[in-house]
């Protein structure tokens, strides 16, 4: 039995206030109850409160969150939410039911979002119904177009399909999962349908096994079709603070990249297609091996006074190598009309709370040369894609 009050606190500069009532009984019959849960509390003007009982077939405790000001919780945060519900039965099979209206939300400072609604109901047993609707109108997220999204869930616990909507006006991501709860509450299932239409289209070609425990998600055996090339992921693995993703590409060209990415000069024209793979293993230090090398395929060139020629590639390859936060990049190009390039870069990443970062401090090598015989090859910023760039360069460097 617990009993509990909360009087002249704070909690961020706000003030805190609560008290509650809670009673656990375990009995070799019933097993672990909750026979009472009574508590409120409140941070400034919001509250949250629940009433009830779980742990037998008959129980049920409601809830109810009231938070006008999701700014007294952080700083970061803006905005209204308000939330409510019920939970029933015994702890392996709770049903549950949550009703969800948000408005005005900051929940970063990139991450902005007009309104979230929403609702859920998950009945007990295997075959209990589930059932569910969520729809965010006006998404803004940094620079990119506002979307708006919807999420729908529909069957019983043990098989039910999960539909996932986002579009703005250029774009469109429509998902698919179907699966089911585990007797361990895991879902385990397939990504059975991925789709991404406007100017960089992606497609999954078949579904794939999907397996979600906790804070773990696995995607196996996911391979993905672009505008031209192709992405085939061994695994993706994201959980506890740890990120672990194996793939490989193959026919990869600029049309497959996002749009901006990657600027060309508007007197380069032609697609290369380009291969690849990559591993990563990412917790509390990062190791991690990308290859990308030419397959076919070349570049031409147009000069200013309107003839063109082939750059006459022969080779180009990148190889990115982490250690132990040790990374290591090499470049090799080489071309008949293009010239040639190697270069060797090495430096240190760090770890901090946002993930890896590469400080002004880290120590760094470089050991290079290159003969280029021009340089209008070269990607340009979009504020500079109206300029001509053009020249000869030859290099030595040791640092």
């Amino acid at each position: 039995s617990l009993q509990f009050s909360l009087r002249n606190s704070q909690w961020q500069n706000q003030a805190l206030t609560g008290s509650g009532n809670l009673l656990i009984a375990n009995t070799k019959i019933d097993g672990t109850q909750i026979q009472q849960l009574d508590f409120q509390l409140g941070l400034a003007t919001n509250s949250i409160q629940a009433n009830g009982s779980l742990g037998k077939a008959d129980s049920h405790l409601d809830w109810q969150a009231t938070l006008p000001n999701l700014a007294a919780f952080n700083q970061t945060y803006a905005g209204e939410a308000h939330a409510s519900g019920s939970i029933k039965g015994v702890f392996d099979h709770l049903a549950l039911q949550v009703n969800l209206l948000a408005k005005n939300l900051t929940l970063s400072r990139d991450l902005k979002i007009d309104q979230l609604e929403g609702q859920t109901t998950i009945e007990t047993g295997v075959s209990g119904k589930v059932a569910g609707e969520l729809k965010a109108s006006a998404i803004h997220y940094g620079k990119h177009p506002v979307l708006n999204g919807q999420v729908n869930l529909a069957g019983t616990r043990s098989n039910h399909q999960i539909s996932i909507t986002a579009m703005s006006p250029d774009v469109q991501f429509d998902s698919t999962l179907q699966g089911g709860l585990s007797a361990d509450n895991s879902w385990q299932g397939f990504l059975q349908q991925l789709k991404l239409t406007g100017k960089t289209p992606a497609t999954l070609t078949a579904p794939a096994p999907l397996h979600i425990t906790g804070n773990n998600v696995t995607l196996a055996q996911a391979v993905i079709q672009l505008a031209k090339g192709r992405a085939s992921i061994e695994l993706l693995q994201v959980g506890n603070g740890t990120l672990v993703s194996k793939g490989q590409l193959s026919q990869l060209t600029l049309d497959d990249l996002p749009a901006g990415l990657f600027n060309l000069p508007n007197t380069l024209h032609g697609s290369p297609a380009f291969s690849g793979k990559w591993g990563l293993s990412a917790n509390d230090t990062l190791n991690a091996n990308l290859s990308l090398w030419r397959d076919t395929g070349d570049f031409t060139l147009t000069y200013a006074n309107g003839t063109s020629s082939a750059l006459g590639l022969t080779e180009a390859k990148i190889e990115f190598n982490i250690i132990n936060n040790h990374a290591q990049l090499i470049a090799k190009l080489d071309g008949q009309n293009l010239g040639n390039l190697d270069a060797k870069l090495a430096t240190t990443l760090t770890k901090t709370e946002s993930g890896f970062a590469l400080l002004a401090s880290a120590p760094l090598t470089l050991n290079g040369t290159a003969q280029l015989n021009t340089l209008a090859w070269l990607p340009m910023p979009s504020s500079l894609m109206d300029a001509d760039l053009d020249g000869q360069l030859t290099l030595s460097v040791l640092a």
